[in-house]
């Protein structure tokens, strides 16, 4: 949900980095060189948003947990069409983060 609406895309992108389980940031980077490009966006975009590309999360459903690792199906919509997404989670020092690469 942190996600939904027209913020900022740097703030998009800030979300990702802070939410994603350390195999996703490793496989684009690092977490230092994801942060870089952040701040960089930050300086250059003037806060431009996400617009009507916006994603939306409607509702969180069919949650199925297996010791760290658990999926959950995000409903909602993706750049302005219907969508149902199986979102792959990982818990990461006691936390759920948003692990696409798991």
């Amino acid at each position: 949900m942190g996600l939904n609406g027209d913020i900022p895309v740097a703030d998009a992108m800030q979300y990702t980095v802070d939410h994603s389980c350390s195999a996703y940031l490793a496989s684009r980077g690092g977490r230092d060189v994801l942060q870089q490009q952040v701040d960089a966006l930050r300086q250059t975009s003037g806060g431009a948003t996400q617009g009507q590309l916006a994603n939306q999360v409607t509702e969180v459903r069919d949650i199925r947990v297996d010791g760290d690792r658990a999926t959950a199906t995000a409903v909602g919509t993706v750049q302005g069409q219907d969508s149902i997404q199986e979102v792959p989670l990982q818990r990461e020092n006691g936390a759920w983060t948003l692990c696409p690469s798991a």
